[in-house]
């Protein structure tokens, strides 16, 4: 048994913590136990504070998309590539890339311009329709009143309008895929 520790005083403190570590590996082995195929061991578990089973790889792993996952089939990919400065404004060059079968005939953006300390400087919305299927689409904007020096990273916030020829497409912002070929990060 361990010896006392400063945050455990009292011997039935020590008890309860020596109990409720049991009950913990007694529930991560039943869960590896049931989650090991028939006929398979089970796959030995980690326990924090127990040096014996340290090196042991978990039995729980991190869930993966499923093979239907319509969202990781059909991304839209969109690249910030250029910033070019107008007369008392920026211009952003955005690639959007359809990969999906549905083109999309509505489908708008909320952007947030931070500067390069992280404050906001500016929200707006850019209605990047219509976009094929299966290609690729430069879309030029203008932002008045902004310096291109002064934007620091742009934030997809969120879609306010994404459809097809038949309605409403679900789950459009995890179909997006953001990048950024300028020092300009460009994030959802």
């Amino acid at each position: 048994m361990h010896g006392r520790t400063k945050h455990c005083p009292s011997p039935g403190c020590l008890s309860a913590t020596v109990g409720a570590r049991h009950l913990a590996v007694g529930l991560v082995l039943l869960a590896a136990v049931t989650a090991a195929p028939a006929g398979e061991p089970a796959a030995a578990t980690a326990v924090p504070g127990d040096a014996s089973t340290s090196a042991a790889k978990p039995a729980i792993e991190t869930p993966q998309p499923a093979a239907g996952d319509k969202a990781a089939a059909d991304p839209i990919e969109i690249e910030l590539n250029r910033l070019e400065p107008g007369k008392d404004a920026c211009r952003p060059y955005l690639v959007f890339r359809n990969r999906g079968d549905a083109a999309l005939a509505a489908f708008t953006l909320e952007l947030v311009l931070f500067d390069g300390e992280g404050f906001i400087k500016q929200q707006f919305t850019l209605d990047a329709a219509p976009l094929p299927a299966g290609k690729t689409s430069v879309k030029l904007f203008e932002i008045p009143g902004v310096d291109c020096t002064a934007i620091g990273r742009i934030l997809l916030n969120q879609v306010t309008a994404c459809a097809g020829a038949d309605g409403a497409l679900p789950d459009c912002m995890a179909r997006i895929r953001a990048s950024s070929r300028v020092p300009v990060d460009f994030f959802k």
